[in-house]
């Protein structure tokens, strides 16, 4: 886990020295737009007014202008391992919580945990690392876990060599095998070729646009970024029923 601390550390040296932390590329998104598009799924899902929320490599804190930008009154805590992020999300966002932490580090239990975006490098073993964050942010949730990966389905010519691409469907297994409940979108950035994500929420009760959409459960929310939504979700559905 060391050396991939290292890995994430100076990846993100290298995207410090590029752009400024207006930029969202210096957390790799490809612009503002799709990165708030992400935050805008996640937000839909659960109503997050009024909960604790726990945004894991928060990076520069795009997720407070977010919140703030549309309203959403929650009580927000980021943590990074770049210090330097951290240091840049205390300047653009002086009301906010930040802190230089490992998850593992992280003291109480907060209503959503979320993390946009820190699985997208390439390290030794991306899917033991992904799992293993998973479950420490499962630890110290109280109502949903919420994350995006690049997806394996983005298309060979549009992707990057620094990134690693998860299969939907392997994650999907994973994720019914464990947390149960799961439900799959895929339906939105339709062009988003050089960020194809699928993002998981685990939850324990949802509300989407104020609308109860789940109550008092363990499960999962996927949402898939891809141009072939309907093939993707063709082959989840068939998962499912199998």
């Amino acid at each position: 886990m060391n050396q991939i601390k290292n890995d994430l550390i100076a990846f993100f040296n290298a995207a410090i020295a590029h752009y400024p932390a207006t930029d969202a590329k210096i957390v790799g998104w490809s612009n503002k737009e799709n990165q708030d598009k992400r935050f805008e799924v996640i937000t839909q899902a659960l109503d997050f007014n009024d909960l604790s929320v726990l945004d894991v490599g928060c990076g520069v804190g795009d997720l407070v202008g977010y919140l703030n930008n549309n309203k959403i009154n929650s009580h927000y805590y980021g943590i990074d391992l770049h210090k330097e992020m951290v240091r840049m999300a205390k300047e653009k966002f002086a009301t906010a919580n930040f802190d230089c932490l490992e998850l593992s580090e992280v003291e109480g239990k907060y209503d959503v945990v979320v993390a946009s975006g820190p699985f997208n490098l390439l390290v030794s073993n991306n899917i033991a690392y992904v799992q293993d964050v998973i479950a420490k942010m499962y630890q110290v949730a109280n109502k949903a876990v919420a994350f995006n990966l690049l997806s394996s389905f983005a298309p060979f010519g549009l992707r990057f060599s620094d990134f690693y691409y998860y299969s939907p469907t392997e994650i999907f297994n994973y994720c019914m095998k464990k947390y149960k409940n799961v439900v799959i979108r895929h339906d939105y950035l339709p062009h988003d070729f050089q960020f194809n994500c699928l993002s998981i929420i685990c939850w324990r009760g949802i509300r989407n646009r104020g609308q109860k959409f789940f109550n008092s459960f363990e499960g999962c929310f996927i949402d898939l970024f891809s141009y072939y939504s309907f093939h993707i979700l063709q082959i989840i559905l068939q998962s499912i029923l199998s």
